[in-house]
């Protein structure tokens, strides 16, 4: 049985293809988990081109718990505010 490098180019170019989209994801994840996170940039999303399958979901899941953190975010914002009231504005 001879070898044959044409053998291995299939299941290098799908390991290759894999590696390279696993970077693209990677520093999505990183990216939205900056903004996020450190940066205090509410809204982030991750955006993988191409993103099919297992990939797919991973950068949905990863989009909706940067989406439910701005939720929350914004929620514990929003009942922190003090508003005026009417007693307020009365001269004394």
């Amino acid at each position: 049985m001879g070898f044959r490098s044409s053998e291995f180019l299939r299941p290098a170019t799908i390991v290759n293809t894999m590696i390279q989209q696993l970077g693209v994801f990677t520093a999505e994840v990183t990216r939205v988990a900056r903004e996020v996170g450190t940066d205090g940039k509410l809204g982030g999303q991750a955006q993988v081109p191409g993103a099919a399958g297992t990939w797919k979901d991973l950068t949905d899941s990863v989009d909706s718990m940067a989406s439910n953190l701005t939720g929350q975010v914004r929620l514990h914002s929003y009942s922190d505010l003090k508003f005026p009231t009417t007693e307020s504005f009365v001269a004394k």
